[in-house]
């Protein structure tokens, strides 16, 4: 649903998931579930909202020890964070969500992309297109977890 727009329907699902899945005590699901909801209330404009959702997700993968999950919750902060116009704190959680996502070459690109768009904002157009040609390529070169449209949306607005 989120992937083509039907947040709204994507909003009360997830939180409906995360209702259902706290009640018997399955935490991974449930913060899947709040780190989703950080992309979609981002989305929507309601950005404290969407970084308490995604800050309590990362809490939870951080604990887990769940590094793919801790980059994935990590690029959705770093959205709301672009959004809210806090651009040091978006560059440093894209920058942290690439270091995290290291070893899961398919969710990499996503981050790596994130950090582009966050660098444009910043105005460092140079280092932008650096990283934003490295997502693409890895997009190009075979398939991505997330993200794939946004990464080549990425790069043909550095451009």
């Amino acid at each position: 649903m989120l992937q083509l727009g039907m947040n709204e329907e994507g909003e009360a699902g997830l939180r409906q998931a995360q209702v259902e899945a706290r009640a018997i005590e399955l935490l991974d699901v449930a913060a899947a579930a709040q780190q989703n909801l950080c992309l979609v209330l981002a989305r929507r404009g309601a950005l404290d909202e969407a970084l308490t959702e995604g800050s309590e997700a990362l809490a939870v993968f951080i604990a887990r020890g769940n590094r793919r999950m801790v980059g994935a919750t990590r690029v959705y902060l770093s959205l709301a964070l672009l959004l809210r116009r806090d651009l040091e704190r978006a560059e440093s959680e894209a920058r942290q969500a690439i270091v995290d996502l290291e070893a899961y070459g398919l969710a990499r690109p996503s981050a790596i992309a994130q950090l582009a768009r966050v660098l444009v904002a910043r105005g460092k157009l140079d280092e932008a297109l650096a990283f934003a040609e490295e997502a693409l390529a890895a997009a190009e070169a075979g398939p991505v977890d997330d993200g794939d449209v946004a990464i080549r949306l990425t790069h043909a607005e550095v451009l």
